[in-house]
């Protein structure tokens, strides 16, 4: 008050003297006031970069996993449009907090993004984080089953030097791809399938079943290399009449089939059955499984004639090989029915849908996966024949065997 008032005095002209401890007292105010501004222009920076930290991702460290592509680019347009609308100096004068300063962030991305486009962004980041610590496990798991198989390896050089440990540890990963394919973990089966590629010295089955699995994750192109692999080592091997020469064709017509080249997969069906009823003899049941890869592709084409006749002939062969009550014999009644369903069939599709069933519960019990396969595939034909009184207990039988936990 004192100094304001001696300024005062002066700028009225009439003679006032400043007293001498004036300059000392303007230079401390100065000061003061700089110090002020100094606070005020850090904590500015300091808010801008948490806001800049919170765009993109809300934490300045590194991430340790890696982080999709997409999940970049999305974070790049939430930087660009946040950077040119935050003021660090009017977010401080407002006097926000670091809720407060998220809650002008959450604002700004709904604005320029939007619910449903926000909505999605966070539902891609989660997505992402999901599959990077699913990756993570499959590696740890993967890791944790090579350092046992190098165990194993260590421990078969030291038993028998004179055997081919390379060799067993190739089976070892075979068959660990083999039961992970079997129980759908396709990633983890195409990863210890390539494994034992490397160590085997006739890869000719892994480089078969990793174009498998491969084309269950419609990845063609490499499926197709592998089969190929597999079918030309066969060939070299064994001779073009071998039956696994046979199961390479059937491989490879089946990858065809999938990708709708049926006039490539006809005639590797063909000739796949050729060789295993010359090499196997005609009632063979896997000269059966071909009749029946060779019916399925015609039925595909709509071509009920030509399939018939072949589905016929599988039932039969399995019925006599196997007897009566077989899963297999199962599958073949099944397929029958499918066939005939698709004609319209009905009256002669539903006694084989029945039986189909009745074997299947016997063989693998009243909860398998098969069974329920079964029943949904009844219940369809009762839709398609507007019985809907009869399709929908076995509909809700199947979705309980589904939903079991196994």
């Amino acid at each position: 008050m004192a100094l304001t008032h001696c300024i005062a005095q002066a700028s009225d002209g009439a003679g006032f003297t400043l007293p001498e401890w004036w300059p000392l007292a303007a230079m401390g105010v100065v000061i003061v006031l700089g110090v002020i501004a100094a606070l005020i222009h850090r904590s500015g920076a300091i808010a801008a970069a948490k806001i800049q930290a919170a765009a993109k991702g809300g934490d300045s460290k590194t991430p340790s996993e890696p982080v999709a592509k997409n999940t970049v680019e999305q974070s790049g347009q939430i930087n660009s449009i946040i950077s040119p609308h935050i003021n660090p100096t009017i977010t401080m004068n407002q006097g926000l907090d670091a809720e407060g300063v998220g809650r002008v962030l959450d604002e700004t991305l709904r604005k320029h993004l939007g619910p449903q486009r926000l909505a999605e962004t966070q539902a891609e980041y989660e997505k992402t984080k999901r599959e990077a610590e699913e990756a993570a496990t499959l590696i740890e798991r993967q890791k944790r089953e090579i350092g046992e198989l190098r165990e194993q390896l260590a421990a078969s050089q030291t038993e028998a030097p004179d055997a081919a440990p390379e060799a067993r540890a190739a089976v070892r990963l075979y068959n660990a791809g083999a039961d992970a394919h079997k129980a759908g973990r396709l990633a983890e089966a195409i990863g210890l399938y390539s494994a034992a590629i490397f160590l085997d010295p006739n890869p000719a089955p892994a480089y078969a079943n990793r174009g498998v699995a491969l084309t269950s994750l419609a990845r063609y192109k490499e499926a197709l290399t592998d089969v190929n692999r597999a079918l030309a080592i066969r060939e070299k091997a064994l001779g073009p009449d071998h039956p696994s020469v046979a199961t390479s064709l059937n491989n490879l017509a089946a990858l065809y089939k999938t990708q709708g080249q049926y006039a490539q997969a006809e005639p590797l069906y063909k000739r796949s059955l050729a060789i295993k009823e010359k090499a196997l003899g005609p009632d063979h049941p896997s000269v059966a499984t071909s009749l029946n890869n060779l019916a399925v592709l015609y039925k595909t084409q709509g071509q009920y004639a030509q399939a018939e006749p072949l589905y016929k002939r599988a039932l039969a062969i399995m019925e006599e090989a196997l007897g009566p009550d077989h899963p297999s014999v199962a599958t073949s009644l099944n397929n029958l029915a499918l066939l005939y369903q698709a004609q319209g069939q009905y009256a002669q599709a539903e006694p084989l849908y029945k039986r189909s069933l009745a074997i299947m519960e016997k063989a693998l019990g009243p909860d398998h996966p098969s069974v329920a396969t079964s029943l949904e595939n009844m219940a369809k034909l009762y839709r398609t024949m507007d019985r809907a009184k009869d399709a929908e207990p076995l509909q809700e039988r199947a979705k309980r065997i589904r939903a079991l936990k196994r």
